[in-house]
């Protein structure tokens, strides 16, 4: 299974996202974090293999959490309602790029691909 974090400071879409990924066998979802202090703590003690991101945090963004890692050896897909940021995300890395209000399919399709990615 893969060890998975939702970094989401909204209540409303963090559960959405919980729910979504509760469908899916493969993912573990193994905690949340609503800020980037938080979000920093969590990442070292679970070492996720997937987060799932927010960047507007409540304390700052996820690029600020992604700065202070020396290393990002998990995978990022960001979640936001800021689709300016895209270029920077794929400077990070990312898997994928969703926009709020998150899209069922668009969701499970980004999930898809990592579990792909798994197999081969």
């Amino acid at each position: 299974m893969i060890r998975t974090l939702i970094i989401e400071d909204e209540p409303a879409i963090r559960k959405e996202i919980e729910w979504l990924l509760q469908q899916e066998t493969e993912f573990n979802l193994i905690g949340f974090a609503t800020s980037v202090a938080e979000s920093l703590v969590l990442i070292k003690a679970t070492k996720p293999e997937l987060i799932l991101m927010d960047i507007q945090l409540t304390d700052g963004t996820a690029f600020d959490i992604l700065d202070q890692l020396e290393e990002i050896p998990f995978r990022i897909i960001f979640i936001t309602a800021y689709n300016h940021f895209a270029v920077k995300a794929i400077k990070f890395g990312a898997l994928d790029y969703l926009l709020k209000p998150l899209d069922d399919v668009e969701f499970k399709s980004a999930l898809a691909k990592i579990v792909t990615e798994d197999k081969n």
